[in-house]
């Protein structure tokens, strides 16, 4: 960026490379511009909106490097306001989770499958039960949800080298049970 003193009534346009006392305030505009075409075209857009050319005006840095601090606040607090929509929006609809909630699902999936395959290693045990028949009736005359904990009592659900039965194997080894039969 250089300094112009642009004389409008004159159309003369002089690039100021040092300290310039010689310019006449009356008439003429000091412009920090890019180029001579650049301060002519500032030079006579400050002066419509002056009106003439014999009052002084000086334009120091015309879109250049200076803030707007109301645009600047409104943009920061548009950004920040649209980072929490974002947020809630993906957060309860759009299927993001934190690492915490993803966590405990890979362990509850893990789990789940597990136990349904542990499941089958109960039915093989129901399988060898020698009351098998007498048991499943009176199993599937109760609740579905009370199927589980009968097969805990029938010691089914107890797998290799566990002292006692794990819930959710015996879930899984009734819902098996009761689609066989």
């Amino acid at each position: 960026m250089a300094l112009y003193a642009v004389d409008l009534r004159d159309r003369v346009i002089r690039r100021v490379t040092q300290e310039y006392n010689g310019v006449d305030n009356k008439r003429f505009f000091l412009i920090e511009a890019g180029s001579a075409k650049q301060a002519w075209v500032k030079a006579s857009r400050a002066s419509a909106t002056i009106g003439s050319a014999d009052r002084v005006f000086q334009i120091s840095i015309e879109g250049g490097a200076y803030m707007d601090w109301d645009k600047t606040k409104f943009g920061l607090l548009s950004a920040a306001g649209g980072a929490i929509v974002l947020a809630v929006i993906g957060f309860n609809w759009g299927g993001w989770v934190t690492t915490g909630s993803a966590e405990a699902m890979a362990k509850e999936i893990a789990a789940n499958a597990v136990a349904e395959r542990l499941g089958s290693i109960c039915v093989a045990q129901a399988n060898r039960d020698l009351q098998k028949g007498q048991k499943l009736s009176e199993m599937k005359g109760q609740d579905v949800w009370e199927r589980g904990r009968y097969i805990e009592k029938q010691s089914w659900a107890i797998m290799p080298g566990e002292d006692k039965p794990d819930s959710r194997v015996a879930d899984a080894c009734a819902k098996q049970l009761a689609a066989k039969s």
